[in-house]
């Protein structure tokens, strides 16, 4: 067993009255590729803003790198994850139009981590370049295809060099024939072995990169496998239905 990057524990998120997300265990490896699947509506995106610690939780505890990072008993968010530890995409993106595509990437470096112009810029310049975006460097997002927009925000994520990513399904935007190049790109970072939490419904694509796949529905951790025994050997009934529409 390798080193812990995450443990979720018990972990319930309410808004108002609506039960969210209820009792979720789940937990990962440094390396891991934990894919999160399931219907509209069943908590997928919220599960991974308590990760990033953008939600408060109402019970329950999340490890990051073996450190208490949330105790929802306590209502308590904790200090000891440091700054760029974890990085997350947003399913809108959430660039800055205003900003050009590095200084996208490079103004967080030192606004959040205090990095200086220079090494900020030289850190932008070398994420563009790896995803293909070089020529771009100026480009404001509202000239970018969304294909590169897709591309610029996760350089950004990128550019603290998070131990944790966070991805919430960034293809569901594309068209059809820009999602292989995104996956591609997905697929390049999980064989960097940073531990990946991934949103999404292609589901080839989890079958393809995941070391584990979770199903949620209704806020609840009904199926969690590799990606053989999951998409093969599905215990659950819910879990066999919705992979058979999905493949249809």
């Amino acid at each position: 067993m390798g080193k812990e990057a995450f443990r979720i524990i018990d972990l319930t998120k309410k808004y108002g009255r609506h039960v969210v997300l209820e009792n979720i265990n789940t937990r990962a490896e440094e390396g891991d590729v934990l894919c999160v699947i399931g219907p509209s509506g069943s908590g997928k995106t919220t599960l991974l803003r308590c990760l990033a610690r953008l939600e408060a939780i109402e019970t329950g505890e999340i490890w990051i790198d073996s450190t208490l990072a949330v105790d929802g008993h306590k209502r308590l968010t904790h200090k000891a994850v440091t700054p760029g530890h974890i990085s997350m995409v947003f399913q809108d993106l959430a660039l800055w139009p205003h900003l050009s595509a590095l200084e996208n990437i490079a103004f967080p470096l030192r606004q959040i981590l205090g990095i200086s112009d220079e090494a900020s810029k030289e850190r932008a310049q070398t994420l563009i370049e790896k995803m293909g975006l070089k020529g771009k460097e100026e480009a404001y997002p509202g000239t970018l295809s969304v294909g590169q927009q897709q591309r610029v925000a996760i350089a950004r994520a990128l550019a603290p060099d998070p131990k944790l990513l966070l991805l919430d399904e960034i293809t569901s935007a594309l068209d059809p024939e820009l999602v292989g190049g995104v996956l591609s790109t997905l697929e390049g970072l999980a064989g960097e072995g940073r531990t990946l939490v991934i949103v999404t419904h292609h589901l080839e694509f989890a079958r393809k990169v995941a070391s584990r796949v979770l199903f949620l529905d209704s806020g609840r951790i009904i199926e969690e496998a590799p990606p053989a025994q999951f998409f093969d050997y599905p215990r659950n009934e819910r879990v066999k239905h919705f992979i058979n529409a999905m493949v249809k």
